[in-house]
C-alpha cells in the first residue's frame, strides 16, 4: 500500500485531478482527467488526460489539443477506459454544435500510449448521437485485437479493420466479467430502453442471450469492479452508481451509491442491503472509483473508494471496508503515514504501580456508536508516577507500556470515543453498542464534527465532546487534561490540546498562545468538515500579531462572503466559520491574507 497523496498535490496548474480509470491500482502510475484553471478568475477552462505517479509527478498527454487543434474543456472523464496492458486509452469528448455537451459526448478517440498517436473512431459532432454511457475496451472475441463496445450507441467496433456492427440496443452501462465461469470474459449490457440485461458470451461466436437481474439502474455508472467477494468460485459485480442530487438539476454535486450484484448461476442478484449495514454503508461523492485489495491478508478481497473529491485532503480514503465472510464492515486503515504516534494514556492520580488487571480499554466508532477494538489490561500496572500508555507502534510513541502490534493508526478521528471499563475484552466484540455498565472513565472526541448523542452518554451530564483540533493543529496536538487527572472521571471540561507527553506530566497552561505552542509560520489549515453543509470551520495560525483578511469566492474569483475583514489578531491559532447557508451547492475558495502571506484552499458545499 502506498503513501496517500494529499489532495492539493494533485493540482496541475490549479486544476482538479481525479483517478478515474479502470484497473487503477496501488502500484503503478495512473491516468487521470484534469480540468485546468478552475481556481483562477478566468472564464476559460479546458480538460486533458495526464499520467500521474504517486509522488505527484505527472506528464500531460495534450490529447484534447491533438484531437481538436487547441485546448478545450471537452473531455468526458466518466467514459474513458484503458486496456488491461495499459497501452491504449479510449477517450470520450463532446464536440461543438447544438447537441455537444458534457452529458452528450459525441467524439470517441482511441489513443496509443506507446506511440503517442490517436485515431478518431466515432465523430458525431452537431448530431444528437451520444456515447455517454459506459464504454468498454477489451478483446471480446479473443482474436488479439481490441474491440470497443459503446453502451450508449449499441455498436461493437473492431479496432483492426474499423468494422462496425450495429446491435439494435438502447443506451445503458456495460460490464466485463466471466459470468458463466468458463475462464473467458463476457460482456454484459443493461439496455435501459427495454430494461433488459444482455449477455455477449466471450469467444469466437459472440453468442447473444439475456440474463436476469433485480438490480435497478439508477442514473449512470461511475465505475465498477469484478471479484469473487463471497469466495464461491465465480465473478461478482460491484457497481458505483452516480445519483443526481434532485435539488441541483445541473448535478454539480452528485451522490454515489455502491451496489453489489452476486453471480447466481449466470444471473445477477442485488444483495447490497444484506452485506452493508446502515451504519457502515459508504457515503460517497460522485466521480469515484472502486478498488479491491486483500488489505488484512486473510485471503479475501476488501474494498476501497479513492474519493475523487475531498476526504481529509487524501487521494485514497482513510477507511477500507473489510470483507468478513461476504459482509463488509467499515474500518480505519492502519498503514497511513499520519497519526502514527497515536496513544491513550491512563493516570491513577499519582499513586503509582496500580494493578490494571480486570480493566479493559474499549474504542467506539461514532458511525453506528459501536465498538471497533478492545484491549485487556490484565497483568499490567501503572508506572511509579502513575501513568500507563497504550499505543499502536512503540517506535513512534515514547514510554509505551502496551504496544498493540499492527495498529499504528490506532485511534479513529471522530466523532468517536475511548472508554475504560471493569471487565474483559471478550465482552466487547466488534460492533458492541455503547454501554455505561461498569464504566470507569471515558473521552468523547471529534475533529470539528457535530456532537454524537449516542456517544455522549459515556460522559456525565453537560460534559462536552472534545475537539482534537481545538489547539489549532490536530495532527500534532493530543487531547490532554489541564492538569493531569483534573476534572474527574467522565468529565471532559478540563481537556485542552497541546504537544503530547506520553507517560509524563502534561505541560500546559490553559491558553492557546503558549510560546512553545506558537505557529512557526503563517498557516491556513484545511477547513473541516469538507464537504460541508452549511457551515465549515477554518483554522489559521499566526506566528505574530497581524491584520488578517479571509474571504470566500466562487471559482471565477467573485467574492461571496467575508469571514474576517482585516482585523488585527493575536499570535496563535484561531478559527472562523464559513456559513454558506444562502449559497448554491458547488466548489468555493477560501483565501487568507496576512501581511505578505497569501493562501487559498478549496471547499465543497454539498446540500
Amino acid at each position: 500500500m502506498p503513501t496517500p497523496i494529499r489532495r492539493e498535490d494533485l493540482y496541475v496548474n490549479g486544476a482538479w485531478a481525479a483517478p478515474i480509470q479502470k484497473y487503477f491500482d496501488f502500484d503503478t502510475s495512473f491516468y487521470s482527467q484534469v480540468s485546468y484553471d478552475y481556481s483562477s478568475a478566468q472564464n476559460s477552462t479546458w480538460a486533458d488526460i495526464i499520467e500521474m505517479n504517486f509522488d505527484g509527478a505527472y506528464t500531460s498527454l495534450n490529447l484534447a489539443e491533438q484531437v481538436f487543434g487547441s485546448p478545450q474543456d471537452s473531455l468526458n472523464g466518466l467514459t474513458f477506459d484503458i486496456s488491461k496492458d495499459r497501452k491504449t486509452l479510449l477517450v470520450n469528448f463532446w464536440g461543438e454544435g447544438e447537441y455537444g455537451s458534457w452529458y452528450y459526448p459525441n467524439v470517441l478517440v482511441l489513443y496509443d500510449l506507446e506511440r503517442n498517436t490517436h485515431e478518431v473512431l466515432y465523430d458525431r459532432r452537431g448530431t444528437d448521437d451520444s456515447t455517454f454511457y459506459t464504454n468498454v475496451l477489451f478483446d471480446l472475441n479473443g482474436d488479439g485485437i481490441l474491440d470497443i463496445y459503446l453502451g450508449g450507441a449499441g455498436y461493437i467496433i473492431n479496432n483492426g479493420s474499423n468494422e462496425v456492427t450495429h446491435n439494435e440496443e438502447g443506451p445503458g452501462p456495460v460490464f466485463v466479467l466471466d459470468i458463466d465461469s468458463d475462464d473467458i470474459d463476457d460482456l454484459i449490457h443493461y439496455d435501459s430502453s427495454t430494461s433488459r440485461w444482455i449477455k455477449y458470451k466471450g469467444g469466437e461466436n459472440l453468442q447473444k442471450t439475456t440474463i436476469e437481474s433485480d438490480y435497478i439502474f439508477k442514473n449512470f455508472v461511475d465505475d465498477y469492479i469484478v471479484f469473487d467477494f463471497d469466495l464461491d468460485g465465480d465473478d461478482d459485480l460491484f457497481v458505483l452508481d452516480a445519483l443526481t442530487d434532485p435539488t441541483n438539476d445541473g448535478c454539480e454535486v452528485c451522490i454515489g451509491k455502491i451496489s453489489v450484484l452476486v453471480n447466481d448461476n449466470g444471473n445477477l442478484l442485488d444483495v447490497t442491503e444484506s452485506i452493508f449495514n446502515e451504519s457502515t454503508f459508504p457515503q460517497l461523492l460522485g466521480d469515484n472509483n472502486i478498488l479491491s485489495y486483500d488489505y488484512d491478508s486473510d485471503g479475501d478481497m476488501d474494498i476501497f473508494f479513492p474519493d475523487y473529491y475531498i476526504h481529509n485532503k487524501q487521494l485514497m480514503n482513510d477507511y477500507f471496508w473489510e470483507n468478513r465472510s461476504g459482509a463488509f464492515i467499515k474500518r480505519k486503515r492502519s498503514d497511513l503515514p499520519y497519526d502514527l504516534a497515536e496513544f491513550v494514556e491512563l493516570y491513577d492520580g499519582g499513586t503509582g504501580f496500580t494493578d490494571l488487571s480486570g480493566y479493559v480499554l474499549v474504542f467506539y466508532n461514532g458511525s453506528g456508536d459501536v465498538s471497533y477494538d478492545a484491549f485487556d489490561l490484565d497483568g499490567y500496572t501503572t508506572s511509579a508516577s502513575g501513568f500507563f500508555v497504550v499505543c499502536g507502534d512503540a517506535q513512534n510513541v515514547e514510554f509505551c507500556d502496551l504496544d498493540v502490534s499492527g495498529r499504528p493508526n490506532l485511534i479513529q478521528n471522530g466523532a468517536d470515543a475511548v472508554a475504560l471499563y471493569v471487565g474483559d475484552a471478550s465482552s466487547f466484540p466488534d460492533g458492541t453498542p455503547v454501554t455505561t455498565n461498569n464504566l470507569v472513565d471515558a473521552l468523547v472526541y471529534d475533529t470539528a464534527d457535530d456532537d454524537d448523542a449516542g456517544l455522549l452518554v459515556l460522559l456525565n451530564a453537560n460534559e462536552p465532546q472534545v475537539d482534537e483540533r481545538g489547539g489549532g493543529d490536530g495532527t500534532v496536538h493530543s487531547n490532554q487534561r489541564n492538569t493531569d487527572g483534573e476534572g474527574g472521571a467522565r468529565n471532559t471540561s478540563a481537556y485542552v490540546q497541546r504537544t503530547p507527553t506520553p507517560g509524563a506530566t502534561n505541560t500546559v497552561s490553559g491558553t492557546n498562545t503558549d510560546a512553545t505552542d506558537l505557529p512557526a509560520g503563517y498557516s491556513l489549515s484545511a477547513a473541516y468538515p469538507n464537504p460541508f453543509n452549511p457551515t465549515t470551520t477554518v483554522t489559521y495560525g499566526l506566528p505574530a500579531a497581524a491584520e488578517v483578511r479571509i474571504i470566500a469566492t466562487d471559482l471565477l474569483g467573485r467574492q461571496v462572503a467575508t469571514l474576517i475583514s482585516g482585523d488585527r489578531k493575536a499570535a496563535g491559532y484561531h478559527t472562523v466559520q464559513f456559513n454558506a447557508d444562502g449559497l448554491a451547492s458547488g466548489t468555493y475558495l477560501i483565501r487568507m491574507e496576512a501581511g505578505d502571506f497569501v493562501a487559498t484552499q478549496q471547499v465543497v458545499l454539498l446540500k
